[in-house]
């Protein structure tokens, strides 16, 4: 009972290991309780002898961990370098005056949009210096402003999903 108690909360504490490392690591603490058993050795010794479930899933979860770790640290892609160089002349001489503009652009239509949503409460708070202009015209203003304002948002959204979709694109076409 106390084997099988320890050995299900050992891959209780192992359930972040792939299902075959984690059989893998389970049927070698089998195997040491058998050895163990044949040896005349109660399961309640060896249990003490190997520590606790969850520090024995620990010390397996790290040597999983540096495993992968090294597994990983030799796997690199070459890159494509005339790929690169072509795509970092055609970004200098065609993308970034592009984006340049248009990050200029929305810039303006930021500011244009908050001055239009601020005109109604400019005027308002200057009427003891100007006679107050029809409200019509305030209220049209407001609502242009209100619309650049939200219209530039979506925009801004788009161009940031255009630039992100077009970096993978380069990351994709460099990596080959």
């Amino acid at each position: 009972m106390q084997k099988k108690r320890y050995l299900s909360e050992l891959s209780y504490h192992l359930r972040g290991l792939p299902k075959a490392e984690r059989e893998e690591v389970l049927n070698q603490y089998k195997e040491t309780f058998s050895q163990d058993e044949a040896l005349g050795i109660d399961p309640v010794d060896t249990i003490i002898k190997l520590g606790s479930a969850k520090r024995q899933a620990e010390i397996e979860l790290e040597k999983h961990s540096q495993q992968t770790e090294e597994h990983d640290t030799y796997h690199t892609t070459p890159l494509n370098i005339p790929a690169l160089i072509l795509l970092i002349i055609v970004n200098l001489i065609f993308v970034a005056p592009a984006v340049f503009a248009l990050a200029i652009v929305s810039l303006t239509f930021w500011a244009i949009s908050i001055g239009f949503m601020a005109t109604p409460f400019l005027t308002i708070w200057q009427t003891t210096l100007f006679q107050m202009p029809e409200i019509f015209i305030l209220l049209l203003l407001f609502g242009i402003g209100t619309l650049l304002f939200v219209s530039n948002y979506y925009a801004v959204r788009g161009l940031f999903w255009l630039g992100q979709h077009y970096f993978n694109w380069m990351n994709q076409w460099v990596k080959g």
